[in-house]
C-alpha cells in the first residue's frame, strides 16, 4: 500500500494522493470481522498490549455514544410513526407537514448513527447486516418502483393490484427488480409523504381511484412500521451484552476505525460528491423527493464529529487514543479537517446536490471532503485496517 505524502495533499494533490489509496485496494469490500478469532484469551491480550495503546475507554466512548444516539433516532422516529398516524387519520396540508418535518428529524438521527452502522460485527451476521442495511434506506433509488411518476403515473407497487399488499410481499419485492428498487425505508415513507398531489392521491374524491387511495394508506402504514422495527434492531445492535461488546480491544479498534473510514471515503466522497454528481444530480442526492439534502450530508458529518470531539471542551478518549498510536494524522489535524469540511458544505445550497452550485466552490468543498476521507484512509491503512471503498 503506498505511503501519503502530507505535504504533496498541502501542495494541492489530495485527489490523486486518495486515488493511490484507492487503486491499491484489491479487496473493495472484505469480510467482516469474524467473532470467534477476536474471542479474548490471555495470549491475545498480552499481545495487545505489546501492539499499541488500549482501546478501552475508547471503545466505551464509540459504545455510549452509540447508544445515545440510538436513544436519538428512536425518539425522533417515534414522532414520526404518530405524525404518519394522524396524516392517514385526516390527510391534509397541516397533517402532512407535521409528518414531513418529523420524516426529515429521523432522517437525519439515522444518518448522525452511520457510524455505527457501517460493518457486520461477525462473519455470521453478515448477510443479515446486509439484508437491514438496504431494508432502512436504498440510495440512490427508483420512486417508479413504488408509485406512479408524472410521465407513468400507473407505473409502481401501488398500481400493481395483483398484488396482495402484506408486509411479506413486500419484503419479497424488495430490491427484486434491482437494487435501486427499493419497496420498503426510508425512501417508500419519504415518496408517500410528498405524493401529489395530495387530495386526488390520499383523499377518494370523485376522479381519483379509490382502490388506489386505499392501498396508498395501507402501504404507507405498513413501511412505517417495518422501518420503526429494523431501526429498533439496529439499535439493539449496541447494546452491552451484544455484539462490539464481545469484540477483543483489537475488533473493537478495527471495526471502529474501519467502519469510520468507509463512512467518510464511500458515503460521503464517493457517494455525495462523486465525479459528475452535479451532472446527476438526483442520482446522488440523499432525499431527492423531501429536499433539504444539505442537512443530511452535515449529519453524517456531525456523526463522525461526536466520536472525536466527546464535548464541546474535550476531545475525549478516541482522539487521545489516536494520538498515543501515533500515525501521520492527529487528532488535532483530523478535528480541523472536518470543521473545515462542515463549514464547506454548509455553505452550498440548502437542498444539495440540487441548485444553483457554482462549480469552482463545488471543486473546493470535494476537495476538503476529500481530505477526510485521505485522514481515515491514512489512519486505517497504518493500522492494519483494510480500507473499503465501495
Amino acid at each position: 500500500m503506498p505511503t501519503i505524502n502530507v505535504s504533496h495533499l498541502r501542495n494541492g494533490t489530495l485527489v490523486m494522493a486518495l486515488a493511490m489509496v484507492i487503486s491499491a485496494c484489491s479487496d473493495p469490500e472484505p469480510e467482516p470481522i469474524d467473532l470467534d478469532s477476536l474471542l479474548s484469551s490471555e495470549t491475545e491480550e498480552v499481545e495487545e498490549v505489546e501492539k499499541g495503546p488500549g482501546f478501552t475507554a475508547a471503545a466505551e466512548l464509540v459504545r455510549s455514544t452509540a447508544q445515545r444516539q440510538g436513544a436519538a433516532i428512536l425518539q425522533a422516529c417515534d414522532n414520526l410513526n404518530a405524525g404518519v398516524t394522524d396524516f392517514l387519520a385526516q390527510p391534509n396540508e397541516t397533517t402532512r407537514g407535521l409528518a414531513q418535518t418529523a420524516w426529515h428529524n429521523c432522517y437525519e438521527q439515522w444518518n448522525r448513527f452511520r457510524p455505527f452502522h457501517q460493518r457486520a460485527f461477525t462473519l455470521t451476521e453478515q448477510t443479515e447486516f446486509r439484508r437491514l442495511q438496504s431494508l432502512i434506506n436504498v440510495r440512490p433509488y427508483q420512486p417508479g418502483y413504488i408509485d406512479g411518476l408524472p410521465d407513468y403515473p400507473y407505473s409502481g407497487l401501488i398500481h400493481e393490484s395483483g398484488l396482495d399488499l402484506t408486509l411479506e410481499h413486500l419484503v419479497e419485492q424488495h430490491q427484486m427488480m434491482d437494487a435501486e428498487s427499493p419497496s420498503l425505508g426510508f425512501p417508500v415513507v419519504e415518496n408517500f409523504l410528498w405524493r401529489e398531489p395530495l387530495v386526488e392521491s390520499w383523499l377518494p374524491v370523485a376522479g381519483a381511484d379509490a382502490a388506489v387511495v386505499e392501498r396508498r394508506h395501507r402501504y404507507l402504514r405498513l413501511a412505517t412500521d417495518h422501518l420503526m422495527g429494523q431501526l429498533q434492531i439496529a439499535v439493539n445492535r449496541w447494546q452491552d451484552d451484544a455484539g462490539f461488546s464481545l469484540l477483543t480491544e483489537d475488533g473493537q479498534m478495527r471495526l471502529t476505525w474501519q467502519s469510520l473510514q468507509r463512512l467518510a471515503q464511500v458515503e460521503l466522497l464517493s457517494y455525495s460528491f462523486a465525479d459528475g454528481t452535479l451532472d446527476e444530480s438526483s442520482w446522488h442526492h440523499l432525499s431527492a423527493e423531501a429536499g433539504q439534502g444539505r442537512r443530511h450530508v452535515l449529519a453524517r458529518l456531525d456523526g463522525i464529529t461526536a466520536l472525536l470531539q466527546a464535548s464541546e471542551d474535550e476531545a475525549g478518549p478516541l482522539s487521545s487514543w489516536l494520538d498515543r498510536a501515533e500515525t501521520d494524522v492527529t487528532s488535532a489535524m483530523l478535528r480541523e479537517h472536518l470543521q473545515t469540511a462542515r463549514a464547506a458544505v454548509a455553505a452550498l445550497p440548502e437542498n444539495y446536490t440540487f441548485g444553483d452550485i457554482d462549480p469552482t466552490q463545488w471543486q473546493n468543498t470535494r476537495q476538503v471532503v476529500a481530505q477526510v476521507a485521505v485522514d481515515f484512509n491514512t489512519i486505517s491503512r497504518q493500522l492494519g485496517v483494510t480500507l473499503i471503498t465501495e
